[in-house]
């Protein structure tokens, strides 16, 4: 086991450092840089929906010039990532108006 590894609620982990995502029956996800800024916000505020502008800010240095659309895309394919690899559902939900739960 990871002596690093953050449980997140519902059985699923970030462990080392954030750079693998673990689902509840066990399987290990490589994250990519951007994947691991977006959940480790989330981490970081359990059961809190994180703003979109919150999110944005982690992921670049040039806010005003980020295209909004990438943190949806980034976000479905993360899903997709964890669905593939997985079986799984990631229990990521967006909250209309405000940004990104993780809440299984």
């Amino acid at each position: 086991p990871d002596p690093l590894q953050q449980s997140l609620s519902g059985g699923w982990s970030l462990g080392r450092q954030g750079w693998a995502l673990s689902t509840p029956s066990g399987i290990a996800i490589t994250l990519n840089q951007a994947e691991r800024q977006i959940m480790r916000m989330l981490a970081a505020a359990p059961n809190e929906p994180v703003s979109r502008d919150v999110l944005i800010t982690n992921l670049t240095g040039d806010v005003d010039g980020f295209d909004p659309h990438r943190l949806e895309m980034l976000v479905y394919r993360l899903r997709q990532k964890c669905r593939e690899a997985s079986g799984e559902d990631l229990p990521l939900r967006a909250v209309r108006g405000v940004g990104y739960l993780f809440e299984p």
